[in-house]
């Protein structure tokens, strides 16, 4: 009976989740009705696809269903598929302008969608998923906000899980959020810590009725639009990456060239993810994976993490979605119980929390032993004299240490102050 009505209320919320999509939809198509772009730039859709020939059934049956803005070309980059992926594509030449790139190898994800954006006519580049589906007025809000902001790099989807069926990773979220855009946060990976991306808003219900595009530090490029000439500016994808990363890097060339990045949320895409990806060999993923982070790590570690002190410090939300993390070592930390009673502790966590910080108390010291941080703490503020930074383990490599043995009286804009001298 338990089972029954656990399946009964799964089954409930997974319908109002789906009218909930329905809703916004709804909403999209109203919004792309009032409003009228600025031009009407040829935008050239880039797909990449390798024996895909059911989700491209998929995706242009949607696309041949839905409303949204017509000038367009379809350029698909096929990577030696054995089914019948390109004769598919060249059947649908009568409804769509529609150029088939037939590999002989199976090319990367950079690769193959830079050979693409080489033959696009198009004045502005829609790199999209084979694995996607897309509903009205998905590529008018794309072009809508790259048209109406100032120096725009790339501009992202609001991306929706599908039903999810029971067996797969990502069970449980069906009809629910699955990219809101791309920030970052600093993990434990392969013993060495790493500034990873991940997606924002993944499996959250709350769809949120916005239409306002919001800046974002990266968007994924499964639906990612951006201009032929910004594109071209920064080198287009990095082809050292192997199917990880690429459009991560993109848009953090981009960033850095001066553009900024955006998060649409009136175009609505629903994302079968890892549809390209569920039949590669368990070693074969692992290993590419270690080589892409290596080059990422490479690239962009120390850039990532200053972008993300700066975030924090002035609190813009671009980088990360969390707030500046401090560590105060008490006077006497090798007793912990006894901080607290220690007064200027207590001075400093209380400033620091007015102010929005986050304040954790180390603990687990011992004599002769490294000190455990942890990975999430921006600032490591000590009041004991005998504290041995040179012990401390498990921390980011741009932590900012703070002796801080005679003045008690520690402001926020003192802290920030120390901060940014320490930055410099």
């Amino acid at each position: 009976m338990k089972q029954l009505i656990a399946r009964a209320h799964k089954f409930w919320n997974m319908c109002r989740q789906k009218q909930k999509i329905r809703e916004e939809i709804t909403r999209n198509r109203r919004e792309c009705e009032s409003r009228k772009l600025s031009a009407n730039p040829m935008v050239s859709i880039i797909m990449l696809n390798r024996n895909g020939k059911q989700h491209l059934e998929r995706l242009m049956s949607s696309m041949e269903k839905e409303k949204f803005y017509s000038n367009f070309e379809i350029i698909m980059v096929d990577n030696a598929s054995s089914d019948d992926s390109a004769a598919y594509m060249k059947g649908l030449k009568d409804k769509f302008d529609i150029t088939v790139i037939q590999n002989t190898e199976n090319k990367s994800f950079s690769e193959a969608n830079n050979d693409g954006a080489a033959v696009a006519r198009g004045e502005y580049l829609l790199f999209l998923n084979n694995d996607t589906q897309v509903t009205e007025g998905w590529l008018d809000a794309l072009l809508y906000t790259a048209l109406k902001e100032e120096n725009v790099g790339a501009a992202g989807a609001k991306l929706v899980y599908p039903k999810v069926p029971d067996h797969c990773l990502n069970a449980g979220k069906s009809y629910t959020i699955q990219h809101r855009g791309i920030a970052f946060r600093g993990i434990k990976r392969n013993g060495t810590y790493f500034v990873q991306p991940y997606n924002m808003g993944n499996g959250d219900k709350n769809l949120r009725a916005d239409s306002e595009p919001e800046k974002r530090a990266c968007v994924t490029a499964a639906v990612m639009l951006v201009s032929k000439k910004a594109f071209d500016s920064v080198g287009g994808f990095d082809e050292r990456y192997q199917y990880g990363y690429e459009d991560v890097d993109l848009c953090l060339k981009l960033y850095k060239a001066g553009f900024h990045n955006y998060y649409c949320p009136g175009a609505l895409v629903f994302h079968y993810e890892f549809g390209t990806q569920e039949k590669d060999d368990n070693q074969q993923v692992k290993d590419r994976r270690l080589q892409n982070m290596r080059v990422f790590q490479e690239k962009w570690q120390t850039y990532l993490q200053q972008r993300i002190l700066d975030d924090k410090i002035h609190n813009r939300r671009i980088f990360t979605e969390t707030g500046l993390v401090a560590a105060i070592v008490p006077e006497k930390f090798e007793q912990p119980e006894e901080a607290e009673g220690d007064i200027g502790y207590h001075k400093i966590k209380t400033s620091l929390e007015k102010a929005g910080c986050t304040v954790k108390f180390p603990k687990g010291f011992k004599k002769n032993k490294p000190y455990e941080i942890g990975y999430d703490v921006d600032v490591l503020i000590s009041l004991a004299d005998g504290y041995d930074f040179s012990m401390l383990k498990s921390v980011k490599t741009n932590l900012i240490k703070i002796p801080w043995l005679e003045e008690k009286e520690m402001t926020w804009e003192r802290l920030l102050e120390i901060i940014e001298q320490s930055c410099i």
